[in-house]
C-alpha cells in the first residue's frame, strides 16, 4: 500500500509539473491554427524535429544520466555529477556552434534550401535552452526536489502561453520560435535560483570518472534515440517531398491529439521510472508490476477507442475548417498509444537493472519496419502511408521489449493483451470502412464491451479494480435493471 501511495504522490508531482508544458501545444492549436498557415504550421513542425533529432546526438543524451546517478548518493557526489555533466555539455555546444556553421556555408554553397538551412541558427538555439532545461529538471528529480519541478513545469505552461499570445500573431513561425525560447530562459534561471543549483556547480567538482560512468550509460540510448526519431520523425521529410510542407502540417494536427493523449500516460511513466527503481529488487516486485501494466492498458485501450470515435468533432471544434482533413488520420494514430502505453510500463525494467542495450535492440528492429514502410507507402498513400508505418512500428517494439522483460520479470496473462490490441484494431478498421454513424456507433459498443470481458479477466487474476470499467459495468447493469423493471411494470 505504501508504494501505491508513493506512486500516486510522484505521478501526482510530475502531473502537476510536466502535463502543463507538455500539453500546451494542444491547448493553443485553435489559436495557433488560426495564426499559422498549413505550410507555417508544417515549417513548425520541421524546425522541432530536427530539434529532438539533433539534441541527443550533440550532448552524448547526459540528461538521462543526470537523473539516474546523482540519486541517493552523498552531495559532493551530487555535485561532481552535475557539474561534469555541465561541463562536457558546454564544450559540446562549441563543436556543435563550429559544426552548424560549416553545414550551413556548405548548403549555401550548393543554393540547397529546405526548412533546416533556412533557420540553422534557431534550431541550434532551440536545442541550446531545451537542453539546459531538461538537464535541470532533471536533476531536481533526482535529488527529490520535485516541487521545484513541479513549480517550472507550471511557469512553462504560462510563459508559453503569454509569449505566444504576444509574438505570434505578428510574427508568425519566427513569433513562435521567440515564444518558446524566452519561455524557456525563464523556467532557466527559475530553476537554478529556486533549487538553489549553483551549489551545486564548481570546476574543481569536476570528475572524469563520473562524467565517464554517466557517458556509458547515456551513449548507448544515442542509438535508441535516433531509433524513436526514425519511428516519429522520419516520415517528415519523405513528406515533404510527396505532399510538401502543408502536408506537413494537416499531418502534425491529426498528431497533435493521440500525442495529447499519451502526455497522459508519458507523465505517469516519469513516476512509474521512480518507483520502479525504487521497487525492483522487493520480492513481490512482478505483481505489482503486472497490476500496473493490467491497469494502464485497458484504460489507454479505452482512450484508444473513445479518441478515434469523437476524432471528426475534436477537429472540428479544436483545427477549424482549414485543417478539417487531418480528422481522417486520427484513428490510425490514436492506435499507437495502446502500444506505447505498454511500452511506458514495461522499459524502466531495463533502466532498474542498468541494461540499455535493450533499448537498442528492440529500436533497431522498429526502424528499419519504419523505414521500410515508410518509403514503400508514403509514396503511394501519403500521409496514410505514414500512420501505418508508425502504428506497425511501435507494435514490434512493444513485442519486443516485452519479451526482452521477461528475463528479468514476468508478464502474466499475456493472451489478454494480445485481445486488447485485436479489439483495437478492429475497431479502427471498423471506423475506416463506414461513416454511418450507428454502424460506429455499434462498433464502439462491442469494442467497449470486449474491454469489460479483458478487465474481468485481469480482476480476478491479480485481484485489482479498474475504476474506469467498474463504472461501463455499473452503467451496463443500471440499463439492465431499469429495462428489467420496465419490463414488469408492463
Amino acid at each position: 500500500m505504501e508504494r501505491a501511495k508513493q506512486l500516486g504522490k510522484n505521478t501526482l508531482l510530475v502531473f502537476i509539473g510536466s502535463f502543463g508544458a507538455k500539453i500546451i501545444s494542444f491547448i493553443m492549436l485553435p489559436f495557433y491554427t488560426r495564426w499559422l498557415s498549413a505550410t507555417d504550421y508544417g515549417e513548425v513542425d520541421m524546425i522541432s524535429v530536427y530539434q529532438s533529432l539533433l539534441t541527443d546526438f550533440l550532448t552524448a543524451a547526459i540528461s538521462l544520466s543526470i537523473f539516474i546517478f546523482p540519486k541517493g548518493v552523498a552531495f559532493h557526489r551530487q555535485k561532481e555529477y552535475f557539474s561534469s555533466g555541465l561541463i562536457f555539455a558546454f564544450f559540446a555546444f562549441i563543436v556543435a556552434a563550429f559544426l552548424f556553421y560549416m553545414v550551413r556555408s556548405i548548403f549555401n554553397l550548393f543554393s540547397v534550401s529546405n526548412s533546416f538551412t533556412d533557420y540553422t541558427v534557431w534550431i541550434y538555439i532551440m536545442i541550446l535552452i531545451t537542453f539546459i532545461q531538461t538537464y535541470l529538471q532533471q536533476f531536481c528529480r533526482s535529488i527529490d526536489k520535485m516541487y521545484v519541478f513541479t513549480l517550472t513545469g507550471v511557469l512553462l505552461t504560462l510563459c508559453t502561453g503569454i509569449f505566444s499570445f504576444i509574438f505570434v500573431p505578428e510574427d508568425g513561425v519566427y513569433g513562435y520560435l521567440i515564444a518558446m525560447v524566452l519561455s524557456n530562459v525563464v523556467v532557466i534561471v527559475t530553476t537554478f535560483l529556486i533549487a538553489k543549483l549553483y551549489k551545486y556547480v564548481s570546476l574543481k567538482s569536476f570528475n572524469k570518472i563520473a562524467l565517464k560512468e554517466m557517458l556509458e550509460y547515456s551513449i548507448p540510448n544515442i542509438p535508441n534515440a535516433l531509433m524513436w526519431w526514425v519511428l516519429g520523425s522520419l516520415n517528415r521529410p519523405i513528406l515533404e517531398g510527396t505532399v510538401g510542407l502543408s502536408g506537413i502540417g494537416i499531418f502534425a494536427v491529426a498528431q497533435r491529439f493521440p500525442n495529447a493523449a499519451s502526455l497522459l500516460f508519458s507523465v505517469f511513466g516519469n513516476s512509474w521510472q521512480i518507483s520502479v527503481l525504487e521497487e525492483y529488487k522487493k520480492n513481490d516486485f512482478p505483481l505489482f508490476f503486472n497490476r500496473v501494466l493490467a491497469i494502464f492498458s485497458v484504460i489507454t485501450c479505452l482512450g484508444v477507442i473513445i479518441l478515434a470515435y469523437i476524432s471528426d468533432w475534436l477537429v472540428a471544434f479544436m483545427a477549424g475548417n482549414n485543417f478539417l482533413s487531418s480528422s481522417a488520420y486520427i484513428p490510425c494514430l490514436s492506435l499507437a498509444l495502446f502500444f506505447l502505453c505498454m511500452n511506458t510500463i514495461i522499459s524502466p525494467i531495463f533502466s532498474a537493472v542498468r541494461k540499455s542495450k535493450y533499448y537498442l535492440y528492440s529500436s533497431i528492429w522498429s526502424a528499419v519496419l519504419t523505414i521500410a514502410l515508410n518509403i514503400s507507402l508514403i509514396p503511394l498513400i501519403g500521409i496514410m502511408g505514414a500512420c501505418i508505418s508508425i502504428v506497425c512500428s511501435h507494435a514490434l517494439m512493444t513485442l519486443l521489449r516485452m519479451k526482452y522483460s521477461l528475463i528479468f520479470v514476468p508478464v502474466y496473462l499475456k493472451k489478454q493483451y494480445l485481445f486488447l490490441a485485436l479489439s483495437s484494431v478492429a475497431f479502427i478498421v471498423a471506423l475506416s470502412i463506414s461513416a454511418s454513424l450507428m454502424f460506429r456507433t455499434m462498433a464502439l459498443f462491442v469494442s467497449l464491451f470486449s474491454v469489460v470481458l479483458v478487465s474481468r479477466n485481469f480482476n480476478n487474476s491479480l485481484n485489482i479494480k479498474i475504476p474506469v470499467v467498474e463504472l461501463i459495468i455499473l452503467i451496463k447493469n443500471k440499463i439492465k435493471f431499469n429495462s428489467d423493471n420496465h419490463d414488469d411494470i408492463t
